[in-house]
């Protein structure tokens, strides 16, 4: 019952304030962008978030796409940022995926979710892109910053089936349905080389990862539970450079988690990371507890001047009690003193 009041209240928020006025920083966006299929084809996109470095906990994802070119087969949202949803559907040329988290949410690009099309017969070119109705909604005072004209498309080349002999060009090799896509199998250029990996604790459960690249790069980061193979989450950044910075959400504990980090040029040429361990990516004083500051006899300060603690209590201390006592027994004398000449 709590679970149905909250998407209920996500999808009351999300048409309540989809026009709200406020710094649209955020945007959606699709992976892969572009692609040349054949009729009869199958493959699946995913639905991206980015949050415009907010903390939001409800996205309304809605799309849509030719009908006449694509069929829409299935709608998963495994592996989503958000813990609830309301919609996952797609039909007739709309696509509607919605849900969200509750505070303090979540952050940074994150998996929406995804749909796994079949190409029709009908030539051309598909072309998948978000509503206007669709919004990002910020934890604090839900106030919808979603960047319509700034969010991506997605441009799909459907082909004819080559009939004398040539060769097809080879697609993209899509994500499986319900998963992250695991990192390219891509050539890797010797020239590329990953550096510097560090990660920092944040507030929140969250934790930033960051690396520098010998090259300019669009980094990707797949991670998951080490105790499996596979990477069920992933994000991604269209960004060009040397320094990434990538913020993981919903990290509990570090120790449980692997990952590996791609890098990609703009001719193509890729450099990953081995699989790496998070928690061994903090430096040692991240990983130690806090302690308690030390009392003992090493005093503390005041008005710049150090006061031990031993000669706290015997010079100030033991006298101001042997002041009191005095001053209380002296008050007892006079009291009884007045009270026996009344």
């Amino acid at each position: 019952m709590k679970k149905f009041l909250f998407c209920f209240s996500v999808l009351v928020a999300v048409f309540a304030f989809a026009q709200s006025a406020s710094a649209q920083t955020a945007t959606l966006f699709f992976s892969p962008v572009s692609q040349t299929l054949r009729p009869g084809a199958i493959f699946t996109v995913t639905v991206m978030v980015n949050t415009g470095g907010q903390q939001v906990n409800a996205v309304a994802a809605y799309f849509t796409y030719p009908a006449d070119k694509l069929e829409a087969i299935q709608v998963d949202t495994t592996g989503s940022v958000m813990q609830f949803k309301a919609e996952a559907t797609a039909s007739g040329g709309q696509g509607r995926i919605s849900g969200g988290s509750p505070t303090p949410g979540f952050l940074g690009s994150q998996v929406v979710g995804s749909v796994q099309f079949r190409v029709l017969q009908s030539l051309g070119t598909a072309t998948l892109s978000f509503t206007a109705d669709s919004a990002v909604l910020t934890d604090a005072g839900n106030q919808n910053i979603l960047s319509i004209p700034a969010s991506g498309i997605a441009t799909f080349q459907i082909a004819p089936t080559p009939t004398d002999g040539t060769p097809s060009p080879t697609p993209q090799t899509p994500p499986p349905v319900g998963g992250t896509p695991s990192p390219s199998v891509s050539p890797t250029s010797p020239e590329l080389t990953i550096s510097d990996v560090r990660a920092e604790i944040l507030p929140q459960e969250s934790v930033r990862l960051s690396w520098k690249t010998s090259g300019a790069t669009k980094g990707q980061v797949y991670y998951g539970f080490r105790e499996k193979e596979d990477y069920p989450f992933f994000i991604l950044d269209g960004v060009l450079t040397t320094e990434h910075s990538f913020i993981l959400s919903n990290i509990k504990q570090p120790a449980e988690y692997a990952l590996e980090i791609v890098g990609i040029d703009t001719s193509g040429n890729q450099v990953r990371t081995d699989r790496l361990i998070l928690s061994g990516l903090f430096t040692t004083e991240e990983l130690q507890p806090s302690k308690a500051p030390e009392i003992g006899d090493k005093g503390f300060e005041v008005g710049g001047f150090t006061i031990h603690l031993s000669a706290f209590l015997m010079f100030v201390l033991l006298p101001g009690l042997v002041v009191l006592l005095v001053a209380f027994l002296l008050f007892r004398r006079m009291k009884a003193r007045a009270g026996g000449e009344a």
